[in-house]
């Protein structure tokens, strides 16, 4: 893993409690930690869980389930419990389908905010909003990539249809789109739904 610094501390964050975004990045060789998500990803690590695995596992899962959305003709996204920026980003990997594709990065973690506006305020159709998933009506009605002329449209809807192959493993999911890295073992399991 990467050597630690402590990144800058927004008003009001307890630094004494771990926070998932910042420690998922450290399981990537992220270097956006605290003392506290240090420990925590020292412990996780030292289990029989297999963090980092799992961690590269669900980043190629996001990969392959973005492009796959974004050659289907999506041209706008919205990323809830985004975490910190990891390479490729979601507006990376859509736009290199869809150059003018819209995103909207949703996170609760105000160390997550802040890093994420910092490094992806391009003010072209990107946008990262503080919300929580649990509180989805402010999410929806918030989110507005910058230099649009309306709000995304984020709809309830009435048919959802499974894609091929469905329900399954994560590194399962369409593999032959598999991207750099060496296939990966994992028991969580994944898939994307088209929603109409």
């Amino acid at each position: 893993m990467t050597t630690s610094r402590e990144p800058s501390v927004p008003d009001g964050v307890d630094i004494t409690r771990p926070g998932i975004g910042r420690v998922f990045d450290y399981l990537l060789d992220g270097k956006d930690k605290f003392a506290a998500d240090r420990a925590v990803t020292e412990k996780l690590t030292a289990s029989n869980l297999e963090p980092n695995r799992l961690a590269l596992v669900t980043r190629d899962f996001l990969i392959r389930a973005v492009g796959f959305a974004a050659r289907s003709g999506v041209a706008q996204f919205l990323d809830l419990g985004s975490g910190l920026p990891a390479s490729p980003s979601v507006h990376e990997i859509a736009r290199q389908v869809i150059p003018d594709a819209r995103v909207v990065y949703v996170d609760n973690d105000p160390v997550v905010i802040a890093r994420n506006r910092a490094l992806l305020a391009t003010g072209d159709g990107i946008v990262t909003i503080q919300a929580d998933v649990r509180e989805p009506g402010r999410t929806g009605t918030t989110a507005r990539p910058s230099g649009s002329a309306r709000a995304p449209r984020f709809s309830a809807f009435s048919t959802v249809s499974r894609v091929e192959p469905g329900l399954v493993a994560m590194q399962d999911w369409r593999p032959a789109e598999t991207t750099d890295r060496s296939p990966l073992q994992a028991t969580n399991l994944s898939g994307v739904a088209v929603l109409r």
